[in-house]
């Protein structure tokens, strides 16, 4: 019942209609310039654009008639339990169009290897190859199967690698209290999820990215 991607990209934007807008400013590319000739200050217009998609309305919705609710014993917790089941279809619906949009990345570490610390460095290597700032906002979706080899690493307990908040093994681990679950390391936000490709097999796929390279918008409704 809890939404684990979101909030690692891009939400911000205008809806209209049946239409969502992302701003998007700076090709991190411009630097700054002399004086010209005649001693002026140059002038450049602000690289800007739109990126605009088309929303699709999902519904997540339950139905008991009065009758099943009514001669429960428990008709309020009946109810409470249609409630949360559909804030969890919901919420699997936003971490699925996510998961859809990241499998169409094109830069990849290579052929799939067994999970190891020189895998990781090898992304984060490439995303700074591209400019992409390691600024605190850079995620590292892992499988469930991937987090347990993480565990075994030398580097995972690194006192140099491992942040001061919601450290992965403090006061005996972090227990599901439908809340998001992610801890600092290695300057990335490392999160588990298990809706990933592959997943439980010997061919998983993983991603790292930083929340400015994804977006997702959405107006709710009742």
């Amino acid at each position: 019942r809890v939404e684990l991607l979101p909030m690692t990209v891009m939400s911000e934007g205008v809806a209209e209609g049946l239409t969502f807008k992302f701003l998007i400013g700076d090709n991190g590319t411009d630097e700054a310039t002399t004086r010209g000739a005649n001693g002026r200050i140059v002038y450049q217009s602000l690289p800007r654009s739109q990126a605009t998609v088309t929303m699709t309305e999902w519904i997540a919705a339950y139905e008991e008639t009065g009758f099943n609710i009514f001669t429960s014993q428990q008709s309020g917790k009946i109810e409470k339990m249609m409630q949360d089941a559909c804030n969890g279809k919901i919420s699997r619906k936003k971490d699925q169009v996510i998961l859809t949009a990241l499998s169409a990345a094109t830069v990849t570490t290579g052929t799939a290897v067994p999970a190891a610390f020189s895998q990781v460095q090898k992304a984060l290597t490439t995303l700074q190859n591209a400019g992409v700032p390691q600024d605190g906002f850079i995620t590292l979706l892992v499988s469930p199967a991937y987090k347990q080899y993480m565990s075994q690493w030398t580097e995972f307990n690194n006192a140099q690698l491992v942040g001061t908040e919601n450290l992965p093994l403090a006061s005996g681990g972090p227990a599901f209290t439908n809340q998001i679950q992610m801890w600092k390391w290695n300057g990335l936000n490392v999160i588990v999820h298990p809706k990933l490709a592959g997943v439980g097999t010997s061919n998983e796929t993983c991603y790292m990215y930083h929340n400015m390279s994804v977006g997702l918008g959405f107006e709710p409704s009742a």
